[in-house]
């Protein structure tokens, strides 16, 4: 990870790419903050659904919150701007929100709240746990005021601005609030796949191209993946039972 992180660092030194981030569930934190800061990462998003220990050791099925959090101290000492990223969850982390909600505002970090997705068997019904973001943050927008803002970074998310409470809150709705016609995301996994869409199992094998005829069909099936991206998921059919869910868990292509 630390030599991929370095070259990718160099190109955005040379000009070659306009920014590096990532997405982390923090537990290396400390470990890398350091290394991420010296090769030019300057914002992440760490992957955070509550702060209660119990909950959490729960849902990551055994990390502590603790060490998370210190890492996201040690990347905030390096200038390292930290975006916390809440899966909602019916049922399970509700109450957590405004205490999340309080800790991002103090702590000068972004917050943002997806709505989960249906991949992969997970052993349970997922139209039970499933919420929408405008009713998940009803606490929030029932205590203070916020107010729709402009502001954009490179994700699909929309943005409020609760002023009072000194916080940001990203929305990413891809149920509720469909936004497949702005989506400009190819994901790449580890064996060197391009899913065109999280909801499809659609994908062209960058791999094997570049294996069989070099690094020269890259840009080839680029073009490729993009004109077979699909029109919008399924999402909303695989939650109500009138689509097979995929079998492709989040964490193969990432979010």
């Amino acid at each position: 990870m630390k030599d991929v992180i370095q070259r990718l660092g160099r190109k955005v030194r040379s000009g070659e790419l306009e920014e590096l981030t990532l997405t982390t569930n923090g537990s290396l934190l400390s470990e890398y903050a350091d290394h991420l800061a010296a090769h030019h990462v300057r914002r992440i998003n760490v992957s955070i659904d509550t702060l209660d220990p119990a909950k959490f050791l729960e849902i990551t099925r055994g990390a502590d919150i603790a060490i998370v959090l210190e890492g996201i101290e040690a990347a905030k000492r390096v200038g390292i701007n930290v975006k916390i990223n809440m899966v909602a969850m019916r049922g399970f982390n509700q109450d957590d929100l405004l205490p999340m909600a309080e800790y991002c505002a103090d702590s000068g970090h972004d917050l943002t709240i997806i709505e989960t997705m249906p991949l992969g068997d997970v052993g349970a019904d997922r139209s039970i746990s499933h919420i929408s973001a405008e009713e998940f943050i009803k606490p929030l927008t029932t205590s203070f005021d916020a107010t729709t803002i402009s502001y954009k970074s490179a994700g699909p998310a929309r943005y409020l601005s609760f002023e009072t409470l000194g916080l940001r809150l990203g929305l990413i709705t891809p149920l509720s609030n469909n936004f497949c016609d702005g989506c400009n995301r190819l994901r790449l996994t580890t064996d060197g796949k391009i899913f065109m869409c999280l909801g499809h199992n659609a994908h062209v094998d960058l791999r094997a191209a570049v294996r069989k005829d070099g690094i020269t069909a890259v840009d080839q099936l680029l073009q490729q993946a993009l004109k077979l991206k699909p029109q919008r998921h399924d999402f909303n059919a695989q939650l109500n039972g009138s689509a097979e869910i995929l079998e492709r868990h989040m964490n193969v292509t990432g979010g």
